[in-house]
């Protein structure tokens, strides 16, 4: 009976460090396929069937102690490895709860830890730093900036269209392009200085919210580009705009 314990024993063993193995990462298995395996091995090396029952708790200890649960946290950032899709994130890096992804603030595909301008507009392409990608269209804001007939002072309903801009730009080294543009009504020269008076007040409203001046370039277009017919207020209302690009110089 001894040489048929020992030799049950020899397969056990492994037998619970392979299932160990095998299931690592699988929280609760490890611990069934230890406490089981070496329960019975506790049973088995007891002479008597009285002391298999003591020895089969013993045996399940020392199972557990042979096959820890597996579920470790290879990167330390507190998502154990089996929940986590980003397991060799840097140390110190901070994570999604769920899934133990770097975060990512503003959606761009650029996590925090990498990110230069972490507060990019939505749907805007950036570069490898986070930052918004050169010729990318920051505003288009025909529809919200307004400016009253030949005038190029900013209505309230402007500065307000524009906080979003702020916060993008805001502690960046983004350099931007802001063009001016106007309808027909009037000369084509006045045109073209109302519509560099429109982009500098622009600039101006920007660089009072904490955007660095030497980041923005102006242009006045005149009434070059409409984006609506000139025959109609509507029209002309909507052609008196601005948009801001972002430029690599």
């Amino acid at each position: 009976m001894k040489s048929l314990r020992n030799i049950l024993l020899v397969f056990l063993v492994p037998l619970v460090i392979s299932g160990c193995a095998t299931m690592k990462g699988k929280i609760g298995s490890c611990e069934i396929i230890g406490g089981v395996a070496g329960g019975t091995t506790g049973a088995i090396v007891a002479e008597k069937a009285i002391w298999g029952i003591p020895a089969i708790a013993v045996g399940a200890v020392l199972g557990h102690m042979v096959c820890p649960d597996g579920d470790g946290d290879a990167d330390g950032d507190k998502v154990s490895d089996s929940q986590d899709a980003c397991p060799n994130t840097p140390a110190g890096v901070v994570v999604y709860d769920d899934n133990g992804c770097p975060m990512d603030s503003d959606k761009d595909g650029v996590p925090n830890y990498l990110d230069k301008c972490l507060e990019t507009l939505p749907g805007i392409k950036v570069n490898n730093e986070g930052c918004v990608a050169c010729g990318e269209t920051l505003a288009n804001l025909q529809n919200k900036v307004y400016f009253n007939f030949a005038e190029c002072n900013l209505k309230s309903n402007a500065k307000q269209a524009m906080e979003s801009v702020v916060k993008a730009l805001k502690d960046t080294n983004t350099q931007i392009l802001i063009e001016g543009h106007t309808d027909n009504i009037g000369s084509y020269e006045s045109n073209r200085v109302l519509s560099e008076c429109r982009a500098n007040a622009v600039k101006d409203y920007l660089i009072s919210r904490g955007i660095v001046g030497s980041n923005i370039t102006t242009e006045g277009k005149g009434q070059n580009f409409p984006i609506a017919s000139n025959e109609t207020e509507r029209g002309r209302a909507k052609n008196r705009r601005v948009k801001i690009v972002s430029i690599c110089k």
